[in-house]
């Protein structure tokens, strides 16, 4: 038994039986910012803290590969509803910066046999950081970080040149 990832009790890899290796992986994060007007008549981006992370993942589900995509898709379904939340592993080690809870199932490219049977689909499941989790203990500043659009350009064109001076 090979663990390529792991959410709550949900493992990713090659399992007893099944194969459920992720076909994608992908991890966001960013800033949450506010344009606003100064008295000066120069906008102002105002940084208000560190937005939620989103992590993306999808698998192939087949009885091929010992998992039934339609029951698959309906039991992540039911833990989502349940919003769950938990640390996301990649091999043994932890992404992200707090837990995540599922957003969205998706269940595409179904292929049906005759009789209308899923024999086999790719499943995709939406994460986003839980942030009344993350934000325990951390002691971040409502007032946020006040940067103008001049500064912003002025740290773009030195980066564009070699690299942020200290």
């Amino acid at each position: 038994m090979t663990i390529q990832a792991q959410w709550n009790n949900e493992k990713f890899g090659v399992l007893q039986g099944v194969l459920k290796n992720l076909d994608s992986f992908e991890i966001s994060c960013g800033i949450s910012t506010e344009e606003k007007d100064s008295s000066n008549g120069v906008k102002k981006t105002i940084v208000k803290g560190i937005a939620a992370e989103e992590l993306k993942i999808s698998y192939s589900a087949s009885f091929a590969v010992g998992t039934d995509p339609r029951q698959e898709f309906e039991r992540l379904k039911k833990i989502a509803s349940k919003g769950q939340a938990d640390n996301f592993y990649l091999a043994s080690k932890n992404v992200g910066n707090g837990k995540f809870i599922i957003q969205q199932v998706d269940l595409s490219d179904v292929k049906k046999d005759a009789t209308g049977k899923f024999y086999s689909g790719k499943i995709s499941v939406n994460l986003k950081q839980n942030i009344s989790s993350s934000s325990k203990g951390s002691s971040t500043k409502k007032s946020g970080l006040s940067i103008t659009q001049a500064e912003i350009d002025a740290m773009k064109a030195r980066k564009q040149q070699g690299g942020l001076q200290k």
